[in-house]
């Protein structure tokens, strides 16, 4: 939505999610500096406490998983799979009580 926004007033900005917490903080400091009108300005600040605010809650988040990942020991083995990092190990950790009760991992996945 931001990018939307200040392509209507010809600032063309890289995509990318990973890049939207450093361009919301640019933002904020040159905001004076854009020559955007006042009312889009106020949107587009809006806007950038808002990517802020859920980047902030999204590392949060990551920190909480990351600690239930070195403390749960079926998720430390999971994660030393290939392709299957501490997200994807935490919540099959969490999601699946017994997998002793699959034959075979055909079956998990099915």
């Amino acid at each position: 939505m931001i990018r939307g926004l200040l392509a209507e007033f010809g600032i063309d900005i890289p995509e990318g999610l990973e890049r939207a917490p450093k361009l919301a903080r640019q933002i904020a400091a040159k905001k004076s500096a854009l020559d955007v009108p006042a009312m889009a300005l106020q949107v587009l600040c809006l806007l950038c406490e808002q990517v802020l605010d859920t980047h902030a809650r999204l590392q949060t988040i990551d920190r909480s998983i990351l600690a239930q990942q070195r403390t749960n020991d079926v998720a430390r083995r999971l994660s030393t799979i290939p392709g299957i990092g501490p997200i994807g190990a935490t919540a099959l950790a969490a999601s699946v009580a017994d997998p002793g009760r699959f034959r075979s991992g055909r079956e998990f996945a099915a």
